[in-house]
């Protein structure tokens, strides 16, 4: 049921941590709880309790006062794990190891199953993550493309950073380095053709130039 579900979302985005029972009804409910609104907490986490504990074997959401916790590794949950490997990945490449920060970006990436929490698109509780993992989702693309055209490989990025692209269009750090890549493949006047979608775009969305 999607109340059951929201639950357990909010459950894995605080892996490890408590989550207080007055937390969770405001997020569930917002402004306007049902009377029986920490009962059905109660009953949320007995179903999935039910669900998930024989797959683990073992107690999985614990009661700790004021509420509940997931007691998982946050390398477990994917969202977490995805997280991590992008941080990791992105200060290898500050760092200037390439190899290494390729090779974590794309193990990244691959676990990446579409956007963040796309059953609770217009929850509010879901609302800073799903903005903040795609950001995240954008960065791991980009730092990946860096990486591979510092490499010398320019071909295997472009379609990577397009897909960036039809995510956010109006972010120019991904047009900056496509615009790069497709130069770098001899696909001169496409180069420009991106630049030059950039800049209307730009100019009818905004009211803004391209920046440096």
């Amino acid at each position: 049921p999607p109340k059951q579900r929201a639950l357990l979302a909010i459950l894995l985005l605080h892996v490890g941590e408590i989550v207080p029972v007055d937390r969770l009804i405001d997020l569930l409910w917002g402004e306007d709880p049902p009377r029986t609104a920490g009962h059905s907490v109660q009953i949320y986490v007995s179903e999935l309790r039910k669900s998930l504990e024989p797959l683990a074997g073992r107690r999985l959401i614990v009661r700790r006062p004021p509420g509940y916790q997931l007691d998982a590794p946050a390398g477990s949950v994917d969202a977490k794990r995805f997280e991590g490997l992008v941080q990791q990945g992105t200060a290898e490449l500050s760092a200037g190891d390439r190899e290494a920060a390729t090779a974590t970006l794309r193990a990244a990436l691959q676990l990446w199953r579409g956007p963040a929490l796309s059953d609770f698109t217009y929850e509010e509780f879901a609302q800073p993550y799903v903005r903040r993992f795609h950001d995240l989702h954008l960065d791991a693309i980009e730092a990946l493309a860096s990486a591979e055209l510092d490499g010398g490989q320019a071909a295997p990025v472009v379609p990577l950073l397009e897909t960036a692209i039809r995510e956010d269009p109006l972010r120019e750090r991904s047009r900056e380095l496509l615009i790069v890549a497709l130069y770098r493949t001899g696909r001169h006047a496409e180069a420009l053709r991106t630049y030059d979608r950039l800049r209307e775009l730009l100019v009818e969305e905004l009211g803004l130039e391209p920046s440096p």
